[in-house]
């Protein structure tokens, strides 16, 4: 399925610019959504697995990953939540 590939790998490349710093605001943002041993942990692993759980819940998936955009935004990176945002629109086409 490439629109899930893409989704995926964007969603890498995404994890790859942050910082510790942002991590760890976008971990606590998602407050109990995440398990505790993910919120308290900046790694890029566990973000990895911040996404994973977000995807398992159904907060997010190739289709609708509006929840992520929001997230970003709140945390003041608005980079990502447009780039996210560029392959909605590419992925509707």
């Amino acid at each position: 399925m490439p629109d899930e590939f893409q989704f995926r790998e964007l969603l890498v490349k995404v994890q790859d610019s942050l910082s510790d710093i942002d991590r760890r605001r976008l971990h606590f943002l998602f407050g109990d959504v995440i398990p505790r041993r993910l919120r308290d942990d900046p790694s890029i692993n566990s973000s990895l697995d911040v996404l994973e759980t977000l995807i398992d819940r159904g907060k997010i998936n190739e289709q609708d990953f509006q929840y992520l955009i929001i997230a970003f935004e709140k945390i003041d990176r608005h980079d990502v939540a447009e780039r996210l945002r560029g392959l909605k629109i590419f992925l509707c086409f």
